[in-house]
């Protein structure tokens, strides 16, 4: 479910000294390497790749033709952490070791967003479910207290009926736009499946609340392509973490959490008024 970086990383490398000829190690890339660790006096000095090499001339050595920072990361490392390491300096090239510090691998933002992209849903640009459980696990090691919001279209199926799955597919997009448009930095939203939307944050849940009723309203104003309104119901579960608890199965709890947003957004879709509705905030211990 939670991809490690170990696992989709280039091993089609070579040590290089700073000295190499950029020609040389041209002619290298025809051999099958596709990063090159440039060292000298046993350290390591930078990557290089077609994308420097192929902009520096052939006379020069390696060391000059270095351009972008590295940085040396644990194999353990997830593709989401490496993508959010990425997403910030995308021109840096992550050397990967094993436990015994000696490099498996390199990855660059190329390799990392197309490991993503399996993770993203095509239609909305949204993140999958997945992602759900990357941002629950990390707020939950981290000791803060994390919500679920479960967004739910109303009436989806009967406008798919009457307008066709083709417009159905558009609400969709608009939809996940405006999630994208009121949702802090922080945050992302995932698409749960069909018309059901699922973000898990490190809030407490007078915020998430807050964010619910600012999403709920923000869609009902919305003119929607299609000429029709539309409307959602966002069902709400938070969980505090007391910081001297022992917690082992993080998977459980999320599960958990999700189930019962979802739960209340059935409730919120059956109150037709609000379209809110919260279960209040749990303790994690209760739901481990």
């Amino acid at each position: 479910m939670i991809n490690e970086l170990m696992n989709i990383t280039s091993a089609k490398f070579k040590f290089i000294d700073a000295c190499t000829s950029v020609r040389k190690t041209i002619q290298l890339l025809d051999k099958g390497f596709d990063f090159f660790v440039v060292t000298e006096d046993n350290s390591i000095l930078g990557v290089l790749s077609a994308k420097e090499l192929l902009k520096s001339h052939p006379n020069r050595i390696a060391a000059d033709a270095l351009k972008s920072e590295y940085e040396i990361v644990p194999s353990a490392l997830t593709v989401w952490e490496a993508y959010e390491k990425l997403e910030q300096k995308p021109e840096t090239y992550l050397i990967v070791v094993d436990n015994g510090n000696n490099i498996t691998g390199i990855a660059d933002y190329s390799i990392i967003r197309f490991a993503i992209s399996k993770y993203i849903d095509p239609l909305t640009g949204l993140f999958k479910s997945d992602f759900l459980y990357y941002q629950g696990i990390q707020s939950l090691k981290n000791h803060e207290e994390i919500s679920v919001l479960f967004l739910d279209i109303n009436e989806f199926g009967l406008i798919n009926k009457k307008y066709g799955h083709i417009n159905g597919n558009i609400i969709l997009s608009e939809i996940s736009s405006l999630l994208k448009q009121n949702t802090p930095p922080f945050s992302s939203w995932c698409r749960f499946g069909g018309d059901e939307f699922a973000m898990i944050a490190s809030m407490q849940l007078e915020e998430s609340m807050e964010l619910a009723q600012k999403i709920v309203e923000s869609i009902s104003e919305h003119r929607f392509s299609i000429g029709v309104p539309i409307s959602v119901s966002i069902g709400i579960a938070s969980g505090r973490r007391n910081k001297n608890q022992q917690l082992n199965n993080y998977i459980k709890i999320i599960n958990n959490l999700i189930n019962k947003a979802s739960l209340e957004s059935t409730k919120a879709k059956k109150a037709l008024t609000c379209y809110l509705s919260s279960c209040g905030c749990l303790d994690i211990n209760e739901i481990a």
